[in-house]
């Protein structure tokens, strides 16, 4: 009978234990933010976020493909402190941000980042514009003749 005590005073001790090991306690939510109001704010297909230490001890801590909803990326257990951040633009949206900053675990608003998108516009034959290049075909070097001492 005291076997069976212990056991059920064991369980909720090893529940609670386990539930605090599945939180890292040095690790904070990262928001980035993806304005794209110069495009009338269309939302933004895919994502490729790389987080790399600053001191050269961890690359790449985090490196993954994200999918905004609302053009906003949220990442989970990201461990604190400096980074390069590389946010880079998959889709038809092409743009690449970098930035070098902290990630704090005490200052919640603090790891929130927001970028701005340059505006986009689809190519129309019609718009194009190619100047006209003149050049000498008596110029080109497998043209010109070649003095007799210098062969």
């Amino acid at each position: 009978m005291k076997l069976f005590r212990f056991f059920i005073w064991l369980m909720p001790v090893i529940g609670y234990s386990q539930a605090n090991a599945a939180e890292d306690p040095d690790s904070v939510r990262v928001t980035i933010t993806l304005n794209n109001g110069r495009n009338s704010s269309a939302k933004v297909d895919s994502v490729l976020v790389i987080f790399d230490r600053y001191n050269g001890s961890g690359a790449g801590v985090v490196r993954r493909v994200f999918y905004p909803i609302n053009n906003t990326i949220t990442i989970e257990n990201v461990p604190e402190g400096r980074f390069y951040i590389n946010v880079i633009c998959l889709g038809i949206y092409q743009d690449n941000f970098s930035d070098i900053s902290y990630v704090y675990q005490k200052k919640k608003n603090r790891n929130r980042f927001s970028f701005r998108l340059e505006r986009a516009e689809p190519f129309e034959a019609d718009n194009v514009n190619l100047p006209s290049q003149k050049f000498d075909m008596r110029q080109l070097a497998i043209l010109r003749k070649i003095p007799m001492n210098q062969r």
